[in-house]
């Protein structure tokens, strides 16, 4: 379930052993009940299997843009930060590095750089591979210096389909953001997939949570992911949001029966999303401390598993 009390962790010297294949195409880690490739061209997953069952079919890609929300297009945000648009799809693969200080533990280190303009930004993702199913991610964005402020910092994994039954313990039930949080309660929720968008008139941001220690998306049967923050890496709250629909789709339709609907689930693993603002919708940005400035490093992290009992 995903509000069980975490599990003590298993030392890496009683792990389940573990064995690395790599070629010039992709890297696989291969164990008792775990198989896991990530594919060297865009340094993402493309397979998560976990006795046999495909829980990630792929991601984590960075996540650095959001569908503009009306009070942004009412300062003009869109516009001044565009560089940020395409910054996590272009990313440029630079270096995979490997390796394996344990029988039942592999570590693979992503290095990308992102285009943004005027000056590039750095993208790595470190990722430890665990004989137990388990798979830590750690994500580092170095944002350079003189770019626009941030909409978001965070990874976009894409789930099968049929994962559509949502379970959290954070701010609820309904979409929240930094700075609309009051009347959102720190609880255990459950909902589904397809009541994460929120009836706006015009198709934007949607579905954010914050204050998350946990949440698990499964199917009927109870199988599926579970993602929880990782406070042994100084991360004791993730944001989240699980649609049908990415920020690209969200993106552009005047209406919302022009959105598109995927079959699989876009879930945005999150360190922090800008604020939405609101003192007023011509011009002022969000207060200040709900701003994610670049010329900064932002680093957060979180862990993969298996949903159910271990």
């Amino acid at each position: 379930m995903c509000c069980a009390p975490a599990p003590a962790d298993p030392a890496p010297g009683t792990l389940p052993r573990l064995d690395l294949h790599e070629d010039d195409k992709e890297v696989r880690v291969t164990g008792r009940a775990l198989e896991l490739v990530l594919s060297k061209a865009t340094g993402t997953l493309s397979s998560y299997k976990v006795k046999g069952r495909l829980l990630l079919a792929g991601g984590p890609v960075p996540h650095l843009w959001r569908a503009p929300t009306d009070n942004d297009i009412g300062r003009e945000y869109p516009q001044r930060a565009a560089t940020w648009r395409e910054a996590g799809a272009r990313a440029k693969i630079t270096g995979i590095e490997t390796a394996q200080p344990s029988p039942g533990e592999v570590t693979v280190e992503v290095r990308a750089t992102l285009p943004t303009a005027p000056k590039a930004s750095a993208w790595r993702t470190v990722f430890t591979v665990r004989g137990d199913g388990e798979v830590r991610v750690r994500h580092t964005l170095e944002a350079a210096d003189g770019l626009p402020d941030l909409p978001v910092v965070g990874a976009l994994l894409t789930l099968p389909k049929g994962f559509d039954r949502l379970d959290w313990l954070g701010r609820g039930p309904h979409e929240n953001y930094q700075d609309r949080t009051s009347g959102a309660l720190v609880g255990r929720y459950r909902s589904t997939v397809g009541e994460q968008v929120a009836p706006y008139l015009r198709p934007q941001e949607t579905g954010n949570k914050t204050d998350v220690r946990r949440v698990t998306l499964t199917d009927r049967s109870g199988d599926g992911l579970d993602v929880r923050a990782d406070p042994a890496e100084g991360e004791p709250f993730l944001e989240f949001s699980a649609l049908h629909h990415t920020p690209a789709d969200l993106e552009g339709p005047a209406h919302p029966h022009e959105v598109t609907r995927r079959a699989e689930i876009s879930l945005a693993v999150n360190h922090r999303q800008m604020g939405v603002g609101g003192n007023d919708s011509w011009g002022a940005p969000p207060e200040e401390k709900y701003l994610l400035h670049a010329g900064r490093t932002h680093t957060y992290a979180y862990r993969l598993r298996p949903a159910g009992p271990r």
